[in-house]
């Protein structure tokens, strides 16, 4: 994609570009907020594909709008506080996921947990069916129900985790939308690069 994203940032304003790469992100992520753990590894492939397309148009286009103003003597300046920029954005940005990504997964965790039973329903079927498996593999009687509540915890766990990334992917979605809005909105105004005398 970098080729023919190059190409494009030198031949259409790059607010276009920019505005395709980040809607075609957020759809990305959209789709992958569907992702659980009985997704398939082609479904995760190719929606990840489209994202990673989607970020390689977007660079050289952003590249292109944030130094075509400068002159020759300001370029290196421009190119590395851009890269600073751009790097501190990058690690910021997967420092607040990551901690939003923990606090959703505690959330869910806590959920799920207050809403297990050990004497009625599901809670009930799933520890007596773990047992009688315990029991058939000769486990004996007393370590029985530790191990079975330690697999239900290990099911809420994992639960959790995809619902955390569920949400994480769809807050991705969101924001990445506010971008591609935001860049478009930037198309209606004087273009990308144009002097002021």
């Amino acid at each position: 994609m970098f080729p023919l994203a190059g190409w494009l940032a030198q031949r259409i304003r790059p607010v276009y570009p920019i505005a395709t790469g980040m809607l075609m992100f957020g759809v990305s992520a959209f789709a992958l907020s569907a992702v659980d753990q009985n997704t398939s590894f082609a479904f995760m492939a190719g929606w990840n594909a489209l994202g990673m397309a989607a970020l390689a148009l977007v660079m050289p286009a952003l590249s292109s709008a944030a130094l075509q103003d400068l002159d020759a003597e300001l370029l290196p300046y421009g190119a590395g506080t851009m890269t600073f920029i751009r790097m501190l954005g990058g690690a910021a940005g997967v420092g607040c996921l990551a901690i939003f990504l923990e606090t959703r997964m505690m959330f869910h965790a806590d959920a799920l947990t207050a809403t297990q039973t050990s004497e009625t329903g599901a809670t009930g079927s799933l520890l007596s069916g773990v047992v009688d498996l315990l029991a058939q593999g000769g486990v004996s009687a007393p370590d029985q129900l530790p191990y079975a509540y330690n697999y239900l915890g290990q099911m809420i766990a994992a639960r959790a985790d995809s619902m955390a990334f569920q949400d994480g992917y769809m807050a991705l979605s969101g924001g990445f939308a506010v971008a591609a809005a935001c860049a478009l909105i930037l198309a209606r105004s004087k273009p990308i690069g144009a002097r002021v005398s």
